[in-house]
């Protein structure tokens, strides 16, 4: 056994000094792709560990990395171009070399170029959670109406025109109560089709309730559709705004007692245009998702549920069937609308959220907001993160607001090829990065885009 343990080794042993005592390196390949802005570690492993080490960057010698196993290599634009990285590993065994070739090329990552640019994100990003505006607790926020506010609540007062306006409905009501399947359709005098699917589940013989989940379209025709101060119009026979729920209800021969939603996914095609006093709102591919949870006002709550309501402001009071005081938020946006031909963009899954915490018998209103964006002047992503401490949020630096919106305290980062620091203080927003530092006081109002 010895002996063949002492024929590996020896053969081990002439393999380094036939084929070279780098034993690895990294990257493995000979041929390595870099942005400029980016950084890469090059690095090797040798024997024996006390090999003297140096490093040619183009055939020039790096004092810096002599000796050293690991070189970091961090090129900006002038270095573009093509590039050779050397090794040379020296003992008693030989000299022996790696070379990587290198290709440098232009940054795909996008900068915040302008203070202004900057400012933009941060209105876009915030906006979308509601309840912004410093002399109003309204969510009266236009990008919010856009965003949010109307087409949720323009979905919910179709719906509900469709369940109750259907020339079939008490027939259909009365399918509903029996656990049937049921379609209700309706095309008003402007020709706006809309169409509604439920299919409900097992009643609960107790309470009289049942699950349900569904469906709904809507075809806006060219004349349009009027919902307060704005005009859904489209020019394609398609459906423009779609989406799916579920929920519960319950339902008598005297009508609909209760209906709850508790799950929303909201759709709108690019083929749907909001006209506005403001401007005109172009969709494209827009989400909308949340779940809502009635706390334990909800009849049906269970001790998995959150005790406090989540999203139901989502929706209209009158189809809730509750008051509430609290104002809890949590849903995710994707897709884009342009203004004007001015284009917003949201990275599928940009996640807004508020809750009150109690923290020592003080009650703050936190937010978080995190997720990519790209609003008009940059042509990329630019990745907005805001701290989340729920238990001392004033130390770790998460967003505070107070009863009437303004953003009292909290930090959030704008991300790109270049990074932006922004505090909130009283409503004054802080900014900072490598454009230098610059403040905007009642940022909340005057950064308003249109």
């Amino acid at each position: 056994m010895k002996k063949h343990v002492y024929q590996i080794a020896a053969g081990f042993i002439t393999l380094l000094l036939l084929y070279g005592c780098i034993l690895s390196q990294s990257p493995g390949s000979g041929s390595v792709s870099l942005e400029a802005g980016d950084e890469l570690n090059f690095s090797i492993q040798v024997f024996p560990t006390s090999a003297a080490i140096t490093w040619y960057f183009d055939d020039d010698e790096v004092a810096a990395n002599e000796g050293m196993k690991v070189y970091n290599y961090a090129p900006d634009d002038s270095d573009i171009g093509d590039h050779t990285l050397r090794v040379v590993e020296s003992s008693m065994f030989g000299t022996y070399s790696h070379t990587w070739n290198i290709e440098v090329v232009a940054s795909t990552k996008v900068e915040i170029s302008t203070p202004a640019i900057a400012e933009d994100i941060l209105y876009a990003a915030y906006a979308g959670i509601g309840y912004m505006n410093s002399d109003s607790s309204g969510d009266d926020e236009n990008i919010y109406r856009i965003m949010m506010a109307d087409p949720i609540a323009v979905a919910g007062e179709l719906i509900m025109d469709t369940l109750f306006t259907d020339p079939d409905t008490l027939e259909k009501l009365a399918q509903l109560i029996l656990g049937i399947s049921t379609s209700f359709t309706v095309i008003d005098t402007d020709g706006n089709l809309s169409a509604l699917y439920i299919n409900p589940g097992i009643q609960n013989i107790i309470t009289g309730r049942r699950p349900f989940s569904g469906s709904f379209s809507v075809n806006f025709s060219e004349p349009g559709y009027a919902f307060g101060d704005c005009t859904y119009t489209s020019e394609a026979d398609v459906n423009d705004l779609t989406g799916t729920f579920n929920g519960y209800f319950k339902a008598s021969l005297s009508g609909l007692e209760e209906f709850f939603v508790k799950a929303v996914n909201l759709q709108i095609a690019d083929t749907l245009t909001a006209q506005y006093s403001f401007g005109t709102v172009d969709y494209g591919q827009w989400s909308v998702s949340y779940t809502i949870y009635y706390g334990t006002d909800d009849p049906t709550y269970s001790s998995g549920d959150p005790l406090y309501p989540i999203n139901v402001a989502l929706i209209p009071l009158d189809i809730v069937g509750m008051d509430y005081e609290s104002e809890f938020r949590d849903y995710t946006l994707g897709g884009s609308f342009a203004v004007d031909g001015q284009e917003y963009l949201f990275n599928p899954g940009f996640r807004y959220q508020q809750q009150e915490l109690v923290v020592e018998d003080v009650t703050y209103v936190v937010l978080l907001i995190n997720g990519e964006i790209q609003v008009p002047g940059i042509d990329g992503f630019v990745l907005i993160e805001t701290p989340q401490d729920l238990i001392t949020p004033l130390d770790g630096k998460t967003i505070v607001r107070d009863s009437s919106g303004i953003l009292t305290s909290g930090s959030m980062t704008l991300s790109a090829g270049n990074t932006i620091e922004i505090e909130f203080d009283s409503g004054r927003a802080d900014f900072s990065g490598d454009m230098g530092s610059w403040s905007v006081d009642n940022w909340q109002d005057t950064l308003e885009p249109f």
